[in-house]
């Protein structure tokens, strides 16, 4: 899976409360298990519109996506940017590099590890409205793998892994939760999948193959068009 692999271990969450995220919490999601020098891969396609430094979080680079016109930041990369403003970059493509101790990471910075979030504009990534890059990361992802035992492998292992041993303590909610609604139209019954990012109505193919995925014992056995099944769940509840 070579560059994806970068994206398999996460830490903190988007949105957590802790001291020194302020008021409105963590303002993106860390990638860890990663080694300072390790280059940052782009998880999408788009044109590089910023490389700055940021006294909070290091270097920073932004990216307009092809895909929907957001931007994504990268951030906490050491000095020297690999790439530079109005460059094409593909999935995969080097970005930078993780910044480790001795190097110029941001005041915000608590350990190895690569801060991504997304904004509607290229001074949110900064000081706008932001939002949990993670949901798309691993569609974006998901997507880019050719099989099914990689896609498999790789939703099973970047969604289960524990925050690194740097990174906060806390433990990991599930993603989502199914809820069954027994009140309202005929329409509105059934099974929710509800999760941090919102809930959608299930169908019962929909349910089969969460609950599939959900079990280590089936996961192996899902195909990849049921893999992007649940890769679109996912990316509207997580």
């Amino acid at each position: 899976m070579a560059w994806q692999n970068f994206y398999s271990h996460w830490g903190n969450a988007f949105g957590l409360k802790a001291t020194g995220y302020g008021q409105n919490g963590h303002r993106g999601s860390d990638v860890t298990g990663v080694t300072a020098g390790d280059v940052i891969p782009a998880y999408r396609s788009g044109v590089v519109r910023k490389v700055q430094f940021s006294s909070f979080l290091g270097t920073v680079i932004v990216i307009e996506a092809d895909a929907d016109g957001k931007f994504d930041g990268y951030c906490h990369a050491r000095d020297g940017a690999l790439v530079t403003v109005g460059q094409r970059v593909a999935a995969g493509s080097g970005l930078g590099r993780v910044a480790g101790y001795g190097d110029r990471h941001g005041t915000s910075w608590d350990g190895v590890h690569c801060h991504l979030t997304r904004a509607d504009t290229l001074e949110g990534v900064f000081s706008g409205t932001v939002y949990d890059p993670r949901p798309t990361v691993l569609a974006a992802i998901a997507a880019s793998l050719n099989s099914a035992s990689s896609s498999v492998a790789f939703m099973a292992t970047a969604v289960l892994t524990a925050p690194a041993a740097t990174q906060s303590t806390k433990e990991e909610e599930p993603m989502f939760k199914f809820v069954n609604a027994a009140d309202g139209t005929p329409e509105e019954r059934g099974v929710y999948a509800v999760g941090k990012g919102g809930k959608k109505h299930l169908s019962g193919q929909e349910k089969g193959l969460l609950e599939r995925w959900r079990n280590e014992d089936s996961r192996d056995s899902l195909l990849l068009a049921e893999m992007d099944i649940i890769t679109a769940v996912l990316s509207i509840v997580a």
